[in-house]
């Protein structure tokens, strides 16, 4: 298995699912995926926040939020016209990244 080329067709294929209008990503598409994307980090905290309060991990919602997530990150990468490869390859590269688990 590939990553890189797997992790850049994944997001190739959320291309597929959001199509944006004059094959173009506007202002309000960017609005829809950026609260998509909070939003499903919200729903994460959520599934974290019921295992803080004593609840089984419920693995199956957990799995569905971050798939969820995943989607509107890779859709973020088509609008944004970087290749998720790129992004995993130099995130720790990046200063603040490194210093945090240092």
């Amino acid at each position: 298995m590939n990553i890189e080329n797997d992790i850049n067709a994944y997001a190739d294929w959320t291309r597929t699912i959001w199509e944006p209008q004059n094959g173009k990503f506007e202002e309000t598409d960017l609005t829809v995926i950026s609260l998509g994307f909070g939003g499903e980090a919200g729903e994460i905290m959520e599934v974290v926040a019921e295992c803080a309060s004593g609840s089984a991990l419920d693995i199956k919602n957990a799995t569905k939020e971050m798939g969820d997530l995943l989607f509107y990150w890779g859709i973020a990468c088509c609008a944004f016209d970087i290749k998720p490869s790129h992004i995993l390859d130099n995130i720790l590269e990046i200063d603040g990244v490194v210093n945090e688990y240092d």
